[in-house]
């Protein structure tokens, strides 16, 4: 999702968001399965071929940002 929010404002293609974890053994697989969460749980949705975070997703996404900044969390913590 925060790759999502970090895109261009017309989204990302999944094949773009998987290439992005492309090279980390079992990534893909945990990525595959995520996604139809995210969508059920309205965080994200479909827009043509392109994914984009819903206003839930965008709200779940700034707040962990918040709160990884507050605790001065390093990258993928």
């Amino acid at each position: 999702m925060v790759k999502l929010e970090r895109s261009s404002p017309e989204g990302m293609t999944a094949e773009k968001i998987i290439d992005r974890y492309d090279g980390c053994d079992g990534m893909d697989a945990i990525f595959a399965r995520r996604i139809p969460n995210l969508v059920d749980g309205g965080y994200i949705h479909w827009q043509g071929d392109k994914m984009k975070l819903t206003r839930k997703g965008r709200f779940a996404v700034l707040l962990a940002l918040f709160f990884k900044k507050l605790l001065n969390v390093g990258e993928g913590g």
